[in-house]
């Protein structure tokens, strides 16, 4: 059991790793889709969870590098398209004055505008066709997140996420990783978590207790809300998303310890409720 500083220091060359803390820091980046393909590749990392920029995010970007001259409103959205009001705020003496521009058509399927200001709309495009290719630091983080999540099961250390525990058998994924943030011009933070200190083997459990804890719940509050219009489909992955809770709470039992059997608790539960709501829909059928 290391207890003081001096132990940590003697113990430090066959240290034994619980896992890491895992952060990021991906401001900065500015890089195109088919070169966040080819760093993926490079780092031998799948390139599966690189999905196409949304148009409206990438509008939002566009108006942004248009400047603070304009108030931007969504009016409404259909299946197609989505509409814009442009509106100019000028400073006249005392008050702000107001002026529409115009009323700004999106495509979602092609991403092409059209604007009843041709001026406007033309500015517009020009700045959504630069976006469109692009990915910023945002749009690299969700995707680290996804890669993790498919990957190696990480457990956010602090409710606000942006922080995060990696086990110790995902070790070489952060290898890869690391490699490709660096590519991207990000900076990947790992802090190695000691096995053997009392705050850490407890920092670790809460943890992985706590972050099982929140999926049995959301999984459990998704079943509460089952109606009599839910599709089977919908109950068989509620029931693959206890299956795979139960795998995750048997893969880290060894760092759970009297936490398993709280876990194994809700597992049964929500389990129990799933049942119930097959049998009252099949009732009402």
């Amino acid at each position: 059991m290391i207890t003081t500083r001096e132990d940590l220091v003697r113990y430090a060359k066959g240290m034994e790793l619980l896992g890491e803390i895992v952060s990021w820091n991906c401001s900065k980046i500015s890089i195109s889709q088919t070169a966040l393909e080819e760093s993926l590749k490079s780092a031998d990392l799948s390139t599966h969870v690189t999905p196409e920029l949304p148009f409206q995010t990438a509008f939002n970007r566009a108006c942004k590098n248009l400047g603070q001259k304009h108030l931007i409103r969504k009016l409404e959205e259909d299946s197609e398209f989505l509409y814009f009001q442009f509106t100019r705020e000028a400073r006249e003496g005392e008050y702000f004055t107001y002026e529409t521009e115009g009323k700004l058509t999106l495509s979602k399927e092609s991403g092409k505008v059209t604007c009843t200001a041709s001026e406007l709309g033309q500015a517009v495009q020009v700045e959504l066709d630069k976006e469109l290719p692009l990915r910023k630091g945002a749009d690299v983080s969700k995707l680290l997140l996804k890669l993790l999540e498919n990957e190696a099961g990480l457990f956010p250390v602090r409710p606000q996420g942006g922080c995060y525990l990696v086990m110790k058998e995902h070790s070489a994924f952060l290898d890869s990783l690391e490699s490709f943030v660096e590519r991207v011009g990000g900076q990947l933070l790992r802090f190695p978590v000691p096995s053997g200190t009392k705050a850490g083997d407890q920092s670790v459990k809460q943890t992985i207790a706590s972050g099982l804890s929140a999926l049995i719940n959301e999984y459990s509050n998704s079943i509460d809300n089952f109606g009599s219009d839910t599709k089977p489909s919908t109950l068989e992955k509620a029931a693959d998303h206890i299956r795979v809770a139960r795998f995750k709470v048997e893969s880290y039992s060894a760092y759970l310890e009297d936490e398993r059997s709280k876990l194994d608790a809700m597992l049964a539960g929500a389990s129990e409720r799933l049942k119930e709501k097959v049998s009252q829909l099949a009732a009402t059928v």
